[in-house]
């Protein structure tokens, strides 16, 4: 029997690695890990979570280089690419998701969110990256009050106390003396709609499931971006149609792998990685487009990391 020819070997190499790579990967993900100790759990949600992070600065990275699109724009593309790939999967895997509890509560789910993403692509295209990802920590504060609000819950002096240090680091970062303190607006709009959608993905966890909620939101986000984009649509050029499959692709990546980070890993060992996102964004944004903060945003971001530390605290002791 004759051997391969070296290139074949070479050749049938590389795709044996790339099969491991794939099953590795998805062992990572999907697979069980009881037999792991709580260290061992902790540790490689530790690095699925620094992976979204980095991820997810690219994905920034990538908005920014887009900015001469809507941001409509950019919301239908991405959806249309999640869409496109959540789809067949589902329906392969034969997953009734039309066959749904609560579509209302599904579709104003996906309205949160569309208004979210529209929201933080415009503070993205506009703000600093490091402030923007500052701003994003403002959601911990706002779903304790909404918690109290819509859901009853009853919040302690010391947690209330603990919301009003954080609004008060998010108004030490945007800085009212700056020329772009207008645009935190859309930060924290994005971000006060994700805090409703956080609530009632709590809800619909109970008769939902994960593949359902985001097919359901990234179709909302379709539908609901559809006609604005067409009306402010520009017909992409150059390598901006790979950049625009790289967000959607990015998005169908960061999703599994956070969600996979905090069902392994316990939140007090993430929490301090999750603050990377700070640190990267002042990375990206120094970087990549040269941006500079200034010591308002630093002290700004520690009050709002110290706020955000004293919540998991009370949370950890109720």
């Amino acid at each position: 029997m004759k051997k391969p020819r070296p290139q074949i070997t070479g050749l049938l190499n590389q795709n044996g690695a790339a099969v491991l790579s794939f099953r590795a990967a998805r062992n990572v993900l999907y697979g069980s890990h009881n037999h792991k100790t709580a260290v061992e759990k902790n540790a490689l949600a530790a690095s699925l979570l620094v992976a979204a992070i980095l991820l997810g600065s690219g994905m920034a990275i990538v908005i920014r280089f887009l900015e001469g699109y809507s941001a409509f724009q950019i919301v239908f593309l991405r959806s249309a690419i999640v869409v496109s790939v959540l789809l067949p999967i589902l329906t392969f895997r034969g997953s009734r998701f039309w066959d749904v509890a609560r579509p209302r509560l599904l579709f104003l789910r996906g309205l949160l969110g569309s208004i979210g993403q529209t929201l933080t692509v415009m503070a993205v295209l506009s703000l600093p990256l490091a402030t923007f990802q500052a701003l994003s920590f403002s959601r911990a504060f706002m779903v304790v009050a909404l918690g109290v609000l819509v859901l009853g819950e009853i919040v302690t002096w010391r947690r209330w106390a603990a919301v009003a240090l954080g609004f008060v680091g998010v108004l030490i970062v945007v800085d009212p003396l700056t020329a772009y303190n207008s645009a935190a607006f859309y930060a924290l709009g994005g971000t006060f709609a994700f805090a409703c959608a956080l609530l009632l993905t709590k809800v619909l966890l109970k008769s939902e499931s994960r593949g359902t909620l985001m097919l359901w939101n990234a179709g909302t986000h379709f539908t609901v971006s559809l006609i604005p984009a067409l009306l402010t649509w520009s017909q992409p050029t150059g390598w901006d149609p790979l950049l625009f499959l790289a967000l959607g692709a990015i998005i169908l990546v960061v999703q599994p792998i956070s969600l996979q980070a905090f069902r392994l890993g316990e939140i007090s060992a993430l929490a301090p990685i999750d603050y990377l996102r700070i640190l990267t964004g002042a990375a990206s944004g120094f970087f990549v487009f040269g941006e500079k903060p200034g010591a308002s945003f630093w002290v700004g971001a520690l009050v709002i990391i110290g706020a955000n530390v004293w919540i998991q605290r009370q949370n950890a002791q109720s």
